[in-house]
């Protein structure tokens, strides 16, 4: 099915919702569903809730304020504090599993309190195919995935979202800093700190939809399309990132020769 036609199948099912709060990162994804939910049902009738932990950087945060005051609609912000979770901190392989359901259910009893009933969330249709635990509480909540029921895979989702006018378009994709521990190494704020910076020296640099993955006792960088062949042929790129985790006890560190996807996927 071509795009127009799964924004018109997209449209027909936000339709029936009626009233939907929708769960919203900041990024592209969850963005365009607010976008469009927000157009298609009307300023009342909608309302976005967020997450708000130290798992995300102060970066995505202003981008999430500045997208959701651009829509024009309504946020919430509810805190959360995952450290005090033991069975996030245990970081089992099903943490995203447990730690989304808390937060949802969180969300869920907040929007009742505001007048709504339903939760939507910006899973697309290639999420369907990647190995997410998260999705099973989607499930289990009865959080409908509007963009992902319509077929609307993420490269269809940017084109959309830069069609009508959304800033973030052509970000790259981002996640919770926790998804770069390894599963079974106890999760804390030195770590979470730790990849945090990493990263922003990358970004430094110039390198963009990155990601620093921490293991035990070693760490893994992955860089997007492009990207690797230049850190690579730069002694000064990786010496800075080999004493940067060399302070932290991390004397291993390899470079994935698997390019991360660039910004349109």
């Amino acid at each position: 099915m071509e795009l127009k036609g799964k924004l018109a199948q997209l449209q027909a099912r936000v339709k029936t919702l009626g009233k939907v709060a929708v769960a919203c990162s900041g990024g592209i994804d969850s963005s365009f569903l607010l976008k469009f939910s927000y157009d298609t049902l009307g300023s009342g009738k909608v309302l976005a809730v967020h997450a708000g932990t130290t798992l995300q950087t102060a970066e995505d945060a202003e981008n999430l304020q500045a997208v959701v005051h651009a829509i024009g609609c309504r946020l919430l912000v509810l805190e959360f504090d995952p450290y005090a979770w033991p069975e996030f901190v245990a970081n089992p392989p099903e943490r995203c599993y447990l730690c989304k359901k808390k937060i949802y259910q969180g969300f869920l009893k907040e929007i009742r309190t505001q007048g709504f009933k339903k939760l939507i969330d910006g899973t697309n249709l290639d999420d369907l195919s990647d190995y997410r635990p998260g999705l099973a509480a989607l499930k289990e909540l009865a959080v409908k995935t509007p963009l992902a029921q319509a077929g609307l895979t993420k490269d269809e989702i940017r084109a959309a979202g830069r069609m009508i006018g959304l800033a973030n378009w052509d970000r790259p994709s981002s996640s919770c800093l926790a998804t770069r521990i390894s599963p079974g190494l106890e999760i804390n704020r030195r770590l979470i700190e730790l990849v945090h910076s990493c990263e922003s020296l990358l970004h430094g640099f110039g390198f963009f939809g990155c990601r620093v993955r921490i293991g035990e006792k070693a760490a893994f960088v992955e860089l997007t399309e492009g990207d690797l062949e230049r850190f690579a042929a730069s002694p000064s790129y990786r010496t800075a990132m080999v004493e940067h985790l060399a302070i932290q006890g991390i004397e291993k560190v390899f470079l994935s020769l698997s390019e991360r996807p660039g910004v349109y996927s």
